[in-house]
């Protein structure tokens, strides 16, 4: 189990830890004796083997074990490692609550980072600032490293969440009794629970498990989070978060990824958008619904009775057909003095027609809409496109409260939902594309070939690039209407058609993996123009072997030094770095080198070309992707490389490790802070040149032995 919590000042309690664990598993031997035909034996057995004295021991036992029983003990096993690891993930979060309540220094809280930073002589204000302007962006995505079932995830959270309730020392003997039974129940349930996929997830399947992790953790993590660092911000440079801060988002490649992977269409990529926006939707209803009962306030500006005024008019004029929520507190219709509750109402209302549109276009109800803007809103009324939309009528609210005094019931629930708009908007998360750079190369090639210009396969860089930049500014399309082309090349053009559709409110950055010249990104730049991107998403080279690395400072300058291409990214660009295929190319420790140096280099040059750079890293859980903890990972990168930006993926299992219980969550967003932060206002020295060559000399024999290894070893 990962520690996110950097709780080595807080020790764990090891004795609680050990009567939790113990207790876990004495309820799952005594579910195997009850359920099991031969659960005594099978028990006995296991505890055998859990007791024997060493490895060797237990070489002898399993030994004496049939088949089918070794697979047995092995499974019991197994659920005996997972109640301690949610044992642990338990009694971590609850040493990290003591020792705030204690007031004892927690290493890399907000509070502590703060105070740390004004101690090293650093402003109040120049920490505020960099505090407003910080951009994180977690990009969750699927890998075949997530071996347990979202099933037994939800089991695990359930037990340990009535673990934290079993300690609470305020129970009644019937609740404690209540407790008790249902860490029975879940323990029972999982044992009965098919631990194993029996089939490989769809890509919908992916992102509906990262969906999860959204909806039922970081949709109230993140408020709550932001409320925390508010109140240390508060303490230590005397200034209020401004309304609506959010210094933290996600993104996801689930249903966005298509790089080795055929599965991922064009179709999946827009349906999983269009179940994030009916999942969103549903989740501000319920804000909203909430909202509305709650802000009963007749005091109200001129501003806000001037807007509920007019939305009265139109609820009475224009109320969409399909429209039929009814509430009984308000049959006779809201009381004009009631401004807030009429304002919301028509929000309320335009995000039940919003869920309504997504699920009719992910089910097909509607065979023969056509998505144009009349028959949306005839068949749909005004639903919510942008959120903005949202924003602003909530933001309205906020401020009428606050001019009326109303400074507490302002910040309460209200702006809670504000924050979430600004962390999730209206689509939970923005969803990245990823494609291989051969196959936007295919496409091109396809369409030259077609057009009798010759192979674009076959042209050199130079020709290639200006074959682009002078289709890139000129007006005329490149694409015939009746282009032919092969499913894989129709397969990449509506992808392409899907992102002009979806736009940037849906989806985040087009990555393209195994990126080596300029060519590799202004393509992708100008197939976003030929399909109609009105909104083109920023393109991403994702630099991966050692190679790739070496040459990424170099390839990223020749795209600087374009008028059209420096024009076109208006000050900003974002560069990913690949650590598991570098470091599968090169071995780990000329991987970590290699990837340090490119950061500098594409730092250095972006100064040079006074560019705000964000590094996207496509790190993993494991060592060999690049994993580690979160803390001592952020602190190691090149000074300067940061600046208050970073985007980094969150694979797999990692997902579930991080943010897979509240309190993780939490303490996981408050770690990304305080890091980006702390590596912004106090980055690390360079290291000095003798170090540089050390490493330059290991870097070298490393990667020599690596490859030696795995590429010349017969039967490797």
């Amino acid at each position: 189990m990962a520690d996110v919590t950097g709780v080595s000042d807080c020790d764990v309690d090891v004795g609680a830890l050990n009567a939790s664990i113990a207790k876990l598993e004495g309820l799952l031997g005594r579910a195997i004796i009850d359920l099991e035909e031969d659960g005594l034996t099978l028990h006995r057995k296991v505890e055998e083997v859990i007791s024997a004295s060493d490895i060797k021991q237990v070489q002898e036992l399993v030994k004496t074990l049939e088949s089918k029983e070794a697979l047995r003990v092995a499974r019991v096993i197994s659920h005996h490692l997972n109640l301690a690891n949610v044992a642990e993930t338990h009694h971590r979060v609850t040493s990290t609550r003591k020792c705030v309540m204690k007031g004892q220094p927690l290493k890399y809280s907000c509070e502590d980072t703060l105070k740390e930073l004004l101690e090293k002589g650093i402003s109040k204000e120049k920490i505020y600032e960099a505090i407003c302007e910080q951009n994180v962006e977690l990009v969750l995505t699927a890998h075949p490293t997530q071996v347990m079932r979202r099933t037994l995830l939800s089991k695990n959270n359930k037990i340990a969440a009535t673990l934290a309730k079993i300690a609470s020392s305020d129970l009644t003997p019937f609740e404690r009794s209540e407790a008790e039974h249902e860490l029975k129940r879940e323990i029972t349930g999982s044992w009965l629970t098919d631990e194993i996929r029996r089939r490989k997830p769809t890509p919908d399947e992916e992102a509906m498990g990262g969906f999860a992790v959204l909806e039922q953790n970081l949709w109230n993590s993140i408020p709550a989070f932001v409320r925390l660092l508010d109140l240390a911000v508060q303490k230590h440079c005397g200034r209020a978060l401004p309304p609506g801060f959010v210094n933290i988002r996600f993104g996801s490649w689930m249903g966005g990824d298509r790089d080795g992977n055929d599965n991922v269409t064009a179709e999946v990529t827009r349906r999983v958008c269009y179940f994030a926006r009916w999942i969103t939707a549903d989740l501000y209803y319920k804000e909203i619904d909430a909202l509305l009962f709650e802000l009963s306030m007749f005091r109200k500006t001129p501003e806000l009775v001037a807007v509920a005024e007019q939305v009265s008019i139109k609820r009475k004029t224009s109320r969409p057909k399909y429209l039929t929520t009814l509430y009984k507190e308000f049959r006779e219709g809201i009381p004009e003095k009631e401004a807030y509750r009429i304002i919301l109402a028509e929000a309320r209302d335009r995000l039940l027609m919003t869920k309504r549109k997504y699920e009719d276009l992910i089910t097909g109800a509607h065979p023969d809409f056509n998505g144009s803007r009349e028959s949306q809103k005839e068949s749909y009324g005004h639903t919510y496109e942008t959120v903005d939309e949202l924003k602003e009528k909530l933001h309205l609210c906020y401020n009428s409260l606050i001019h009326v005094g109303a400074i507490e019931v302002a910040n309460g629930r209200l702006l809670d939902v504000m924050r979430r708009l600004d962390c999730f908007g209206l689509t939970l998360v923005r969803l990245d594309i990823r494609q291989e750079a051969t196959r936007h190369t295919e496409v091109l090639d396809a369409i030259t070939q077609y057009l009798g210009i010759g192979s674009y396969e076959q042209w050199d860089e130079n020709t290639r690039v200006k074959f682009l930049i002078n289709e890139l500014q000129s007006r005329r399309p490149l694409i015939p209407h009746n282009f032919p082309s092969t499913p894989r090349v129709k397969e990449v053009l509506d992808t392409f058609h899907v992102v002009a559709l979806l736009g940037p409110e849906s989806l985040g950055a087009y990555v393209i993996s195994m990126c080596t010249t300029p060519s590799d990104i202004l393509a992708v730049e100008l197939l976003q123009k030929e399909t109609g991107a009105l909104k083109p998403l920023r393109v991403v080279p994702l630099f991966e072997t050692v190679d790739d690395l070496q040459t990424a400072a170099k390839t990223m300058r020749n795209l600087f030094e374009i008028p059209w291409y420096l024009n076109r990214i208006a000050g900003k660009q974002e560069v990913m770095i690949g650590y598991s295929d570098s470091a599968k190319d090169a071995g780990r420790l000329t991987s970590a080198w290699e990837l340090y140096k490119a950061q500098e280099e594409i730092t250095a040059l972006c100064r040079e070309f006074k560019i705000k750079v964000t590094l996207f890293h496509g790190r993993g859980g494991t060592v060999g992707r690049g994993g580690g903890p979160t803390y001592l990972a952020i602190s190691s990168q090149p000074p300067g490389s940061l600046e208050g930006s970073l985007r980094v993926t969150e694979q797999g299992e990692m997902i579930d490790a991080q943010f897979g219980q509240p309190g993780i969550a939490l303490r996981t967003l408050e770690v990304y802070t305080t890091a980006t932060l702390k590596a912004t206002l106090s980055p690390p020295s360079p290291p000095p040149q003798r170090w540089r060559e050390i490493m330059d000399e290991l870097a070298t024999t490393a990667c020599s032995t690596y490859r030696n290894v795995v590429r010349e070893t017969p039967n490797y």
